[in-house]
């Protein structure tokens, strides 16, 4: 099932970028995360596990604090957001994926590495009049 997410916090995460004392705070995400309920079991509660992803990057909103905030030092907002979303997306972005087993009898891994539904074989028969992009003859 796909889920519109507002997430709002006011956690508050203090760090130096180059010797110079930033803070990040009042957090918030917005974006469609997409929860997976499997296996399905025969005992209560009916499934083994769960996955959360996001399909595409979440939007981001912050307030950048402390005495970088109050200079405004040119860049350091974008190294900060740089940083915020690519954590972001590699905790929570698919490929990456958080699940979480809800019985003991079904492995993590299962999970996390589940059977492939099928196979795709593509055959290219053809091509004409493409353009050698690539720098190869």
């Amino acid at each position: 099932m796909d889920l519109d997410i507002v997430f709002a916090s006011d956690l508050e995460i203090v760090f130096k970028v180059k010797g110079i004392p930033a803070r990040v705070s009042d957090f918030g995400l917005r974006g469609m995360a997409r929860v997976v309920l499997k296996p399905l079991i025969s005992q209560i509660p009916l499934v083994g596990g769960i996955q959360v992803y996001f399909l595409k990057a979440p939007e981001i909103d912050y307030t950048l604090g402390g005495v970088a905030g109050t200079l405004e030092i040119p860049g350091l907002n974008k190294i900060v957001e740089r940083i915020i979303i690519e954590q972001v997306k590699n905790f929570i972005v698919l490929p990456n994926k958080f699940s979480m087993p809800l019985v003991d009898t079904i492995p993590n891994k299962v999970l996390k590495c589940p059977d492939s539904a099928g196979v795709l074989r593509v055959k290219l028969m053809r091509a004409s009049d493409l353009v050698n992009k690539d720098g190869f003859a």
